[in-house]
């Protein structure tokens, strides 16, 4: 194996400057590996981190002794491994997720638990049952944030577990406890079900009809089953037309099978326009059930909040905390102990707890927490669907901000950190990067690795060691603390004394 042989540095003296300064680069380049048999070059501290055979996890270098003399090679603290830790090879089984919650929405089921711990973590297992025996649960999905969102399809209990997988492949143990939830039905599905029930129901068909014979004069009144009250009026003195009529009808009536009927109702027809309210009962096959539906298109409640203006009688001290007008209802104050919205618009909002899958707003919060897996800003989504429409999931592209999975991205062409001093802006930004060129005001930097330098003034006072591979170095002039080793590269002569 050949050994690069090196020029030795002769003394100073008889203008011999340049050979010797020949000679020093000579043994830069070799020791540097920059030439001659690779075997040769000076081997770094930083190659002993890289090799794991020197460094502690945290970045301190650990001399022999515990001192900090140069004079012994730094070495690795007992039983820690660094550098050389390779996750996919730790066969170690993941521990079993902690607080895994789950949360009941408008067709979905958030699930959410605990950031986990362990070193070489890959991603997390969903698996579900209708009963609470997980030994009858089955997968359903993976997860690689703290949440997921599943949809049942029904609206029926379900039972989650959680198990964490390594980068190893290795499973770990199930969450001790199950985390049960069911997903709520879309309130408008509800509504359109109720609405066409009430719609068709014979007392609601009963109320829009007209009044029987209401054209044809006082004397032809329509017979009804029980007992009818009708009264008319005409709208003019001409007796032109009758118009308005108002018409009360009970009935009831039983058939062979038991089945039993009884309606009241009360109704207004003004030139077609039919309203009134109604009270049904009936039983069929031994079950009862009764409506009361009222045909108006204003209906309120007034609560009677004064009445203490015994002269006027006026009502304007009342309240209506309850009306419908046009279709739209309308609540001053309501306690709803649970509710389902398909969708809201909240001007102001206090709520203990917010559960959401995806949240597609502009949100100002004042001194709150924002906590969760990830976090994205910018750039354009695109959202998951079930098959009733219901939002499930969503993907970020080419968003601004960016931070998932232990990392931050911020993709600006301007970033700064600025802190509270007063001042211009340029005053108090220390740190700022703009258009791809980084910024700093002071630094203090314990460990620097640099490919090139531009420097105008430059005071070091105590350079005990270089280690790095630096190319070309260009300098007025160089020397030790004691002066007693100079090189003087504008004046071109090396001093050295013993």
């Amino acid at each position: 194996m050949s050994v690069t042989k090196v020029p030795t540095i002769p003394p100073v003296g008889g203008g011999n400057t340049d050979y010797i300064l020949t000679n020093v680069k000579m043994l830069l380049d070799v020791r540097e590996g920059r030439s001659g048999n690779k075997l040769d070059a000076n081997v770094t501290y930083r190659d002993l981190v890289n090799l794991g055979l020197a460094g502690d996890p945290s970045g301190e270098v650990v001399y022999v002794g515990g001192t900090s003399s140069l004079s012994g090679l730094p070495v690795l603290p007992s039983g820690i491994d660094n550098d050389g830790y390779d996750p996919k090879k730790d066969l170690t089984p993941p521990p079993s997720p902690e607080d895994v919650e789950a949360t009941g929405s408008i067709g979905v089921i958030f699930l959410s638990w605990n950031q986990p711990t362990y070193r070489n973590h890959s991603y997390a297992e969903i698996w579900r049952s209708e009963t609470d025996d997980v030994g009858t649960a089955v997968f359903v999905g993976t997860s690689s944030s703290q949440g997921y969102v599943d949809v049942p399809g029904d609206q029926n209990t379900r039972y989650y577990w959680v198990r964490f997988v390594s980068a190893a492949n290795v499973r770990g143990a199930y969450s001790q406890q199950s985390a049960s939830a069911k997903a709520d039905i879309d309130p408008a599905v509800i509504i359109a079900k109720i609405e066409g029930g009430i719609l068709e129901s014979s007392l609601s068909q009963s109320l829009k009809t007209r009044i029987k014979n209401i054209e044809d004069g006082f004397d032809n009144v329509g017979s009804v089953q029980n007992a009818v009250r009708t009264l008319r009026a005409r709208t003019d003195a001409s007796n032109q037309a009758l118009t308005i009529a108002l018409q009360t009808e009970a009935t009831t009536r039983a058939n062979a099978d038991g089945d039993l009927f009884a309606q009241y109702t009360v109704k207004i027809d003004n030139n077609g326009h039919v309203s009134g309210f109604g009270l049904a009962s009936e039983t069929v096959s031994g079950t009862t059930t009764s409506a009361f539906i009222i045909r108006a298109d204003k209906f309120a409640v007034v609560d009677p909040a004064s009445t203490s203006n015994n002269l006027t009688n006026s009502p304007s001290a009342d309240t209506v905390p309850f009306s419908i007008v046009g279709g739209v209802t309308y609540l001053k104050s309501a306690m709803i102990q649970d509710a389902s919205i398909s969708s809201a618009k909240i001007a102001s909002l206090v709520a203990n707890k917010i559960t959401s899958g995806y949240i597609n707003a502009i949100i100002g919060i004042n001194g709150a927490k924002v906590y969760g897996a990830e976090l994205y800003s910018g750039g354009s989504v695109t959202t998951q669907t079930d098959a009733n429409g219901n939002v499930t999931g969503f993907t970020p592209a080419n968003t601004t901000v960016k931070i998932a999975g232990g990392n931050a991205t911020f993709n600006a062409s301007s970033f700064k950190i600025a802190n509270s001093a007063t001042g211009t802006p340029t005053d108090y930004i220390p740190f700022e990067v703009v258009n791809n060129v980084v910024y700093i005001k002071t630094a203090m930097i314990k460990d620097a690795s640099i490919a090139l330098a531009k420097i105008d003034t430059a005071n070091i006072t105590n350079l005990s060691a270089i280690s790095a591979n630096m190319g070309t170095i260009t300098a007025g002039k160089m020397q030790s603390t004691d002066g007693k080793f100079v090189i003087d590269m504008d004046n071109k002569y090396i001093k050295i004394e013993v």
